[in-house]
């Protein structure tokens, strides 16, 4: 089977109603016309349906009993504080402006998300690709390259490499990112798509 370059893009806080609204308005013409010659389907989400948490999930293919990212705030038992990614502006004032900052753009990926967790980048890197992220503060790429200098009072700059594990489960996670066989692909408008799968489905 010849490889095929694949371009996940994520609009955080897109529900299905808007989406489907800007489609037959016209509203939206880029997204209308990947919706029309692409695939389109509603899905259900990880709980608790968060930012953090669904980009992990997304990443993984885990939900948060394995990736470990619970929440967009969470007691963080070992340090014995709370872990505030932002819940608000207040919240994240209230937390310590760096506090919070070093813990979204830092620390959820290289010290918070689960090591048992395979992300999506690393099982790709593990067969010998390339993977890369652009826009997104959670589970990015390993590092490569020059690297910065650590964090004060960090140290390591990711997740560092796999053993055969890991390996075995990156294997895993590309296996399930194969649609199985018989998998109708529906396509067409979301106009459409609601008319065959109702509303609510």
């Amino acid at each position: 089977m010849p490889s095929r370059k694949v371009v996940l893009i994520v609009v955080d806080g897109l529900t299905p109603g808007l989406f489907e609204h800007a489609v037959e308005t016209g509203r939206a013409p880029a997204l209308a016309y990947l919706a029309e010659h692409g695939l389109y389907r509603r899905a259900v989400s990880t709980f608790p349906s968060l930012t953090p948490v669904c980009l992990s999930s997304i990443a993984t293919g885990a939900h948060p009993d394995v990736h470990e990212i619970p929440h967009l705030v969470w007691w963080n038992r070992r340090e014995r504080r709370l872990v505030e990614y932002g819940s608000s502006f207040g919240a994240i004032l209230a937390a310590g402006f760096s506090r919070s900052v070093l813990d979204t753009i830092y620390d959820m990926n290289a010290r918070h998300l689960s090591r048992r967790a395979v992300t999506l980048y690393e099982a790709v890197e593990d067969t010998g690709r390339t993977a890369a992220a652009a826009g997104t503060f959670c589970a990015c790429p390993r590092p490569h390259g020059p690297r910065m200098k650590p964090l004060r009072g960090h140290s390591g700059s990711g997740r560092g490499g796999t053993d055969r594990t890991r390996k075995a489960e990156s294997a895993r996670l590309i296996r399930r990112a194969t649609p199985p066989a018989g998998v109708r692909h529906h396509r067409g408008s979301a106009r459409r798509l609601r008319a065959q799968h109702g509303k609510g489905a």
